[in-house]
């Protein structure tokens, strides 16, 4: 298993985070419950990534909803064996100054220093 940052923009007050998980394994990614919060569960998206400001001590979370509802991907269930799920999420955006931040996708290894687009 696989995770690469394809976009990471900042769109006015907001920065749009576009990435892939990609399965070579021989079995299916199980991804009910696996991208969400700690300590939630049954439900497939992708609320559980972050952006971290390493510099800055600040965690950024995924946007949500005037319905309380998190502004990714969802409902996209499980990811084949050998193949690849395009998926997003929108975070607040940091301040100017922030250039680059760590991307966290829950179950994956933190990219960190990944630059932010303008």
């Amino acid at each position: 298993m696989q995770v690469q940052v394809t976009k990471l923009k900042r769109e006015g007050d907001a920065v749009m985070l576009q990435f892939e998980i990609i399965n070579n394994s021989d079995n299916p990614f199980q991804s009910e419950g696996a991208l969400v919060p700690v300590g939630q569960c049954c439900r497939t998206d992708v609320s559980g990534v972050y952006l971290l400001d390493t510099a800055g001590k600040k965690k950024y979370e995924v946007l949500l909803d005037s319905d309380k509802n998190a502004v990714c991907s969802r409902d996209f269930g499980n990811i084949a064996p050998k193949s690849t799920v395009n998926l997003w999420a929108k975070f607040p955006a940091p301040p100017d100054s922030v250039q680059k931040v760590g991307v966290v996708v829950p179950h994956f290894i933190p990219m960190d220093d990944v630059p932010i687009s303008q």
